[in-house]
């Protein structure tokens, strides 16, 4: 029998549920320090939302570009976005790819029927503000409170490719015990987030006001807000966000690391496609900046 450990104000909020777990309790414990959960009668629904801009060049990655060019770090970040909406295709969630702009839906719209992906996700506009704003309407319109259900959703953007369904399932057990999930990222910020109804719209809030987005403080200021404001919390694997020429060398590192060491697993068949897609960019890029990017693969 597996052993949970969690906080008095968790236990209070969720239980008594059905469960084939034990459960110790530690007073001021927030976090969920376990990955084994409870086996529920059915299974709730999960919402999945993927944040992006769509890739024109100048306005995306443009600490990439600095390195490799404008044009090659817009084409990586469309193969990212689109990569993404493959490896996620068949999760059992309603997916929604939140564009910005809206305007260039019909074009997105083309580009995921051209990787046999009609249907597979609905296309939505962000909402206007910062980061915080848009992050925050989007729960707000994918979450109803109880009774009415309990809903997870889950919200990525774009730049850790390397997510997969196997990501999301664990983010969606994740929440079959616990407030909120996330995935941290190696800068300091997270490439997960997933909150379930239970957590209220004002606390949800709370995790998005006034926060300095895009800097190393932001994981540990939201872990920070949940403690204190008494919310159960489950963190996946770290993964790194792709932002700059080095985090792109160290993800061709890593694909061929996979390629070497588990060459028949089919997660390194798909870390293997991104990384061709990737070099067949890269292809029109300066010499200097291809030097940077192959001297360790």
């Amino acid at each position: 029998m597996d052993t949970l450990i969690v906080s008095k104000l968790f236990c209070e909020r969720f239980l008594p549920v059905k469960t084939n777990i034990s459960i110790l309790i530690l007073p001021g414990v927030n976090r969920v320090q376990t990955e084994q959960f409870t086996d529920g009668d059915s299974r709730s629904p999960l919402t999945i939302g993927m944040m992006a801009k769509y890739w024109l060049a100048g306005h995306v990655k443009t600490r990439l570009a600095q390195a490799i060019g404008a044009e090659p770090a817009a084409l990586i970040h469309r193969e990212f976005t689109l990569f993404l909406c493959e490896s996620l295709s068949q999760t059992d969630a309603n997916r929604f790819l939140c564009l910005d702009p809206i305007s260039r839906k019909r074009d997105v719209n083309c580009e995921l029927d051209s990787r046999n992906l009609t249907g597979k996700w609905n296309l939505e506009e962000q909402a206007d503000g910062d980061l915080g704003d848009r992050m925050s309407k989007w729960f707000d319109n994918h979450l109803r409170p109880p009774p009415d259900s309990t809903e997870y959703s889950v919200l990525i953007g774009c730049d850790s490719p390397l997510i997969n369904s196997t990501h999301i399932e664990s983010a969606y057990q994740g929440l079959c015990q616990a407030d909120v999930v996330l995935g941290p990222a190696r800068d300091g910020g997270y490439y997960l987030l997933g909150i379930r109804s239970t957590v209220s719209q004002e606390a949800r809030a709370l995790l998005f006001s006034n926060m300095q987005w895009s800097t190393h403080t932001v994981l540990s200021e939201t872990r920070k807000r949940l403690r204190e404001n008494g919310l159960t919390w489950h963190e996946l694997s770290e993964h790194e966000d792709i932002d700059t020429i080095f985090d792109l060398r160290r993800l061709l590192k890593h694909v061929e690391d996979s390629r070497l060491s588990d060459p028949l697993n089919l997660n390194t068949a798909r870390k293997t496609l991104l990384a061709k897609r990737i070099q067949s960019i890269v292809k029109r890029c300066p010499s200097d900046a291809k030097a940077i990017l192959y001297d360790c693969c």
